[in-house]
């Protein structure tokens, strides 16, 4: 079924491709079809015993085949400030980092609302303890996401935006929440 729906994606971004080459004679710029997003990230969480903060951006570009179909790269970084006191009193930090490369295509279905799929490879952290303290274990994964999302403009070529993406392909043993809730700006979009 997710390779289904991938390969449907990739056919309707190759069929646009070759609309937007039929086209007739207004050629437009490379630089002027291409528009630029960052995703900022800033968690918090923590008790008596354990805190962590994470702090992160996810820059993109994207290239307009259409005033509505675009597509382009996006990498992700993501660092953790992880401390905990152990039952002996002593308190260990260690900050990890996550970080993911990938593609995307988004459409914008009216002038405020999109949907986009994304493909990631993804490198993860995940933070255990031991014996002898604080670890990192990771995980990498090729990650598929797809979901919507709203874009407010700020002005005429600013814009806020948020959206929600769902994991299509998440590990069947990993419990997290596979709704990832995405906040950030865009210029020229």
């Amino acid at each position: 079924m997710r390779k289904i729906l991938f390969l449907s994606l990739l056919l309707m971004v190759l069929s646009q491709i070759s609309v937007c080459a039929q086209r007739d004679s207004g050629v437009v710029p490379f630089e002027d079809r291409l528009w630029y997003g960052a995703g900022l990230t800033g968690n918090f969480f923590g008790n008596g015993i354990t805190s962590n903060v994470q702090v992160g951006i996810a820059p993109m570009v994207g290239y307009k085949l259409t005033d509505n179909l675009s597509f382009g790269p996006r990498i992700s970084a993501l660092v953790s400030f992880y401390k905990t006191q152990f039952v002996a009193g002593q308190i260990e930090r260690i900050n990890p980092m996550d970080w993911s490369v990938g593609l995307f295509s988004r459409y914008r279905i009216a002038r405020e609302f999109f949907a986009q799929a994304e493909y990631a490879f993804q490198n993860e952290a995940f933070i255990f303890t031991d014996a002898s303290g604080l670890r990192v274990d990771r995980e990498v994964n090729n990650a598929f996401w797809i979901g919507g999302g709203y874009s407010a403009r700020l002005g005429n070529q600013l814009g806020l935006e948020m959206s929600l993406n769902y994991y299509l392909n998440q590990p069947f043993d990993d419990f997290r929440n596979p709704l990832n809730y995405r906040f950030g700006i865009n210029y020229r979009f």
